[in-house]
């Protein structure tokens, strides 16, 4: 069994790095994915140098860190499943099940109709949805599985409320 597993993270592992070096080898300016490796490598190992500094200050100062940031968000979204797996105790749980979306839609809306998510405010908008999710989430007495239905109406409550004395901010839901 172990030896199983360590076969299978190996075997992710190895797929994870491919990944990351196609990615760090894609993009308008042309990097090859030898050159890539190369450019990491170097930082670490006394390569000889075959790349051009342009090429270097792409891979290490624009794609590396959108790659490695992209592969920090993947895992914390697959931790985030198999925590509402772990706790729902289903295997086709998700953020639904427990209220979580409903509730960051909910923020969100807050935000956009208190006037907080406006102009620059627009980058507060995940932080009023993760506050949302938050409350939501903390308000369940009841189990995850009855209070889906209920927990789906939350986000549209704002909007009816503010249909009749605010049309201005509602040009998003215009057909």
């Amino acid at each position: 069994m172990l030896r199983r597993l360590m076969g299978v993270m190996a075997v992710l592992t190895a797929g994870l790095a491919a990944a990351v070096v196609l990615a760090l080898s894609v993009g308008t300016v042309r990097v090859g994915w030898l050159q890539s490796m190369a450019i990491l490598g170097a930082k670490i190992l006394p390569l000889p140098v075959f790349w051009t500094e342009a090429q270097e200050t792409i891979v290490l100062t624009l794609r590396l860190p959108r790659v490695l940031l992209a592969a920090i968000v993947g895992s914390a979204l697959s931790l985030a499943g198999a925590g509402f797996q772990a706790i729902s105790r289903n295997p086709l749980a998700d953020p639904g099940v427990l209220g979580v979306s409903s509730g960051a839609a909910f923020g969100v809306v807050m935000g956009i109709f208190t006037g907080l998510g406006a102009g620059a405010g627009v980058l507060f908008l995940p932080l009023f949805g993760a506050a949302g999710a938050l409350w939501r989430r903390s308000r369940s007495t009841a189990s995850p599985a009855s209070m889906a239905g209920f927990r789906s109406r939350p986000s549209s409550s704002p909007v009816s409320w503010f249909r009749s004395s605010s049309p201005r901010p509602l040009w998003w839901l215009r057909p």
